[in-house]
């Protein structure tokens, strides 16, 4: 009876999945980004951006850290953990031999300028397991590279060999076979996964076309595509996070993403006679039946929503690719932007 109640328990309270991406995004949680790369008089500043994604990171998963002073050597530090959460690697250095290489450069880089540049941002996929051991998070070990050699998830992870030959043209083939995992392990339960990253008009933008035309989820799980990258804020005096897209059952409930209601004009005929015979005509704008109600726009928030709402009040986006091997480097995005409001409201 006991094991039923909590079964049902869990069906109804959320999981939280964090998809996080390394070159220009998560690399800003671990220090060989500033020792190895920068200089140290922006040591500051790249602290507090630390500070900014894991308060983040908190908020989104409901945890909380207080300390306790009792007396003059007794200090206690309470965590008290939130929602269950598990971690996915969304960083297209889906393999050991792939993380090397956007670590340490292609061998003689120095003396050809077409080979591959190293990041000097250190590893992402060791430190990817030291960041879940420290949150007490799930670590979800399916890589691209198990995918592309039909291996059992986790294989790449120990494998330091494995490797694939073609990167993927975006981000959609290394997260789909990740959905289809939280699908498996997840059927019923609430789950809400949030994928970082630091470039919104190549990857986020695109996996918002995926989500909302055609790419069918469970009614379940919800999709957060959240823009952080710590170079807008360090070096552009941008903001440097926000939500591009909060999607569920294929519509945009908010985000910078959610399209602006549309306006149509039509004629009405307004006569004056003491001026003309003929109606003037006025254009008078009307939204569309595609623009979003009121009661859409305004839905009560959970406790959950309000505080992702406040996580994201004054953090806002970048557009920057690290990755060399992708060859990609995206323009900044003019893309005017919005306050991100988050729901975990299980429509």
């Amino acid at each position: 009876m006991l094991a039923r109640m909590q079964e049902k328990q869990d069906e109804l309270s959320p999981v939280i999945i964090i998809g996080g991406d390394w070159d220009g995004c998560f690399d800003i949680l671990f220090d060989p980004l500033l020792h190895e790369r920068f200089e140290r008089r922006y040591e500051h500043q790249f602290l507090a951006m630390r500070h900014k994604l894991n308060k983040f990171l908190d908020q989104i998963t409901h945890r909380s850290v207080s300390v306790s002073v009792t007396g003059y050597d007794d200090i206690f530090t309470n965590i008290k953990l939130g929602y269950p959460v598990e971690f996915y690697s969304t960083s297209y250095r889906q393999s050991h031999p792939m993380d090397k290489l956007a670590h340490y450069g292609e061998p003689g880089y120095e003396m050809d300028a077409a080979k591959i540049k190293p990041n000097k941002n250190g590893l992402s996929l060791p430190n990817y397991k030291v960041l879940c051991m420290q949150r007490e998070w799930t670590h979800r070990t399916l890589l691209f590279a198990d995918v592309a050699n039909g291996k059992v998830p986790g294989t790449a992870y120990e494998d330091e060999l494995l490797d694939y030959d073609a990167d993927p043209e975006d981000k959609f083939p290394i997260i789909k076979p990740q959905l289809d995992e939280v699908k498996h392990h997840h059927p019923r339960r609430p789950a809400h996964y949030f994928i970082f990253d630091d470039n919104e008009k190549d990857i986020l933008l695109s996996l918002v076309q995926r989500f909302t035309n055609g790419e069918n989820l469970p009614d379940n799980i919800h999709i957060h595509l959240v823009k952080f990258c710590w170079f807008d804020e360090i070096f552009k005096k941008q903001k440097g996070l926000y939500e591009v897209a909060h999607i569920h059952q294929g519509k945009i409930l908010s985000g910078t993403a959610m399209p602006v209601p549309q306006e149509i004009s039509y004629p009405v005929r307004v006569i004056d006679p003491g001026v003309s015979l003929e109606p003037e005509v006025k254009m008078i704008p009307v939204l569309t039946e595609k623009s979003p109600s009121l009661n859409q726009i305004s839905q009560p928030e959970s406790s959950c929503c309000a505080s992702f709402k406040n996580a994201c009040k004054s953090f806002a986006e970048y557009s920057c690719c690290f990755w060399k091997r992708c060859k990609k480097t995206p323009p900044v995005s003019e893309t005017p932007r919005a306050e991100a409001r988050y729901s975990l409201s299980n429509r």
